[in-house]
């Protein structure tokens, strides 16, 4: 027995070690096998600041720096073995191209937690459409019109997008970037393509690579900066014209990699020189658009999902908000299967058509990893023929979660324009968006009913900017009245709990929601109309802001909503 017994844990070492080692990982390969070290120290931030952005982004960046520090001993390894690597500070992570048998060897330090595969996928791009139309549709049905008509169209905020890259001197979006204002790239461009993927079949680039200026290889890039921000004579294109751009192109030709979406994202954190120095979290952006998905085939894989995970992680603790297209794999439930969509911390979009309608194409919950407090979508947005830039100057609608995502990036920029006080507070813009959108339809997804609010199909609903405008000032929203949705009054308001709504007209019998700032159902029920008063008690709920819902019985598409504060 005493041998067996020594037998056993002496192989234990050697299990735990070999058991770092991602499975999908070929140790058979004989080329140099591409892949991440995953540190055992990661970044820890107890002291995060509650409010400031740029307070927020130094912290976090100061916190990365001390952790990537921990990388010392590996890299003077790295550098002994004659092994070319790429650090990483998002996340701690180290990426090498390596033998197997040094992968072996490095797996044995107490410092690495897992070797994670670096695999290389493929975007799945919108289908092109044309179009006469010269116009983007989705800025009236949102309501974004409204917003500049007080004077908001997203100025003093910084737009990023990762992708195919970016046509600078598109004229739709050539003043907006943020180069052109500063006559510089260094800090407002940066280009993670270093060499063909060798997924492609050329390794002809028509950008290069290492890209010094802004270049697009696709036009896919040029279409979701144009659906954000794109301005131009006879072209109404993009919902925050006034908001400045910065972009990361992650994909050569469509084709790109783990390691290419993470550049982007630490670059994003705190953007540098074009030489990659001189790191400054001032630079870094309010929100980022990220119209790409990380497939499993040639593609991401859940050994890896946790680097990207991090990564969204620390960009929200630096207060930068990271918008995810929710994919183009429906309508199938559970069809949200891809990083960056399925982690939680992402603020994930659908899809969605002129009609109101969720568009065939776009992914449905419960995601791959879901979270029971986030569910996926979280909202939808315009996604079906929407025009903005491509190209040599040019104009195209495409249908796409790729289209929607841009909606929702572009609609924080308005709303900080607005209430330039909720930089930083990702939370808080992400509750606002969720509570204010337009309820839609489900689809018996994740077993949910298909009226449940929220729901797989659609999230909380469709994108509204007016609603949301309502949520953070309401002193500018509720004295114009501008349509059914604020033709009603609450009396007192604030209140006790005992209330009467009055309404623009009679009904016989109403439906009502009351909502939390967490976009959470907090009472709902029916009540018939004393003339046009509703006369409501939420005494038993407590003090707080909410959102009131209520149309009539049966007729949910006349929807009127208004703000509520209970003082008890």
């Amino acid at each position: 027995m005493r041998i067996i017994y020594l037998l056993f844990f002496s192989a234990l070492p050697t299990l735990f070690w070999a058991q770092k080692i991602s499975p999908i990982i070929d140790l058979e390969q004989k080329s140099l096998i591409d892949c991440f070290l995953l540190l055992e120290q990661q970044a820890e931030f107890p002291n995060l600041p509650k409010k400031d952005k740029l307070a927020k982004g130094r912290y976090v960046f100061a916190q990365l720096q001390k952790a990537q520090a921990a990388q010392e001993p590996i890299l003077a390894q790295l550098k002994d073995l004659e092994l070319q690597h790429q650090s990483f500070l998002v996340v701690n992570a180290i990426r090498v191209w390596a033998k197997a048998s040094d992968l072996e060897q490095l797996a044995q330090r107490a410092d690495i937690a897992r070797i994670l595969p670096n695999p290389n996928m493929q975007a799945s791009f919108p289908v092109a459409h044309g179009s006469k139309s010269y116009s983007n549709w989705g800025i009236e049905q949102v309501r974004a019109q409204l917003l500049w008509a007080l004077g908001f169209k997203g100025a003093e905020v910084v737009l990023a997008g990762q992708d195919t890259g970016y046509d600078w001197e598109h004229p739709a979006i050539n003043s907006q970037y943020r180069g052109t204002a500063q006559n510089d790239h260094n800090y407002n461009w940066h280009d993670a393509i270093h060499e063909a993927s060798p997924l492609h079949n050329t390794s002809d680039n028509p950008c290069g690579f290492d890209a010094q200026a802004p270049c697009d290889d696709h036009a896919h890039g040029t279409h979701t900066m144009g659906t954000m921000a794109g301005l131009a004579p006879n072209e109404t294109i993009g919902l925050a014209p006034e908001s400045q751009w910065i972009g990361c192109r992650n994909m050569d030709r469509g084709w790109g990699s783990p390691a290419s979406y993470l550049e982007c994202f630490e670059w994003f954190l705190a953007p540098t020189n074009l030489s990659g120095s001189d790191a400054d979290p001032s630079k870094a952006p309010d929100v980022i658009n990220n119209s790409w998905g990380c497939p499993p085939v040639e593609g991401c894989h859940p050994d890896n999902f946790a680097l990207l995970r991090q990564a969204v992680i620390n960009l929200k603790a630096a207060g930068i908000m990271v918008v995810v297209s929710a994919g183009n794999e429906g309508p199938s439930c559970g069809s949200i299967q891809n990083p960056a969509a399925i982690f939680g911390e992402s603020f994930v979009v659908a899809a969605s058509n002129i009609d109101d309608q969720i568009a065939g194409f776009s992914s449905r919950g419960p995601s791959l990893t879901p979270s029971n407090d986030k569910p996926k979508p979280d909202i939808a947005a315009p996604g079906v023929n929407i025009r903005s830039s491509v190209l040599n100057e040019g104009y195209s609608s495409s249908s796409g979660t790729s289209m929607a995502g841009p909606h929702v990036a572009a609609a924080v920029a308005l709303l900080l324009s607005a209430a330039p006080e909720l930089k930083g507070d990702v939370e808080r813009i992400e509750e606002i968006l969720r509570q204010s959108a337009l309820p839609l339809p489900g689809e018996d997804c994740g077993g949910l009913a298909q009226d449940a609010h929220p729901n797989f199909t659609a999230g909380w609903g469709r994108l509204d900017l007016w609603r949301a405008l309502a949520l953070v000032r309401p002193n500018l929203v509720y004295p114009i009245m501008e349509d059914n949705a604020y033709k009603l009054s609450i009396l007192p308001n604030p209140s006790q709990g005992k209330l009467i709504v009055l309404l623009p007209d009679s009904y016989d019998e109403i439906e009502y929601r009351l909502f939390n700032l967490l976009g959470q159902e907090v009472a709902r029920g029916n009540a018939p109309l004393l003339g046009r008063s509703l006369p409501l008690d939420f005494s038993a709920i407590p003090q707080g802001s909410y959102l009131l819902n209520l149309w009539p019985k049966g007729r949910k598409s006349e929807q009127f909503s208004a703000k509520l504060i209970l003082q008890h």
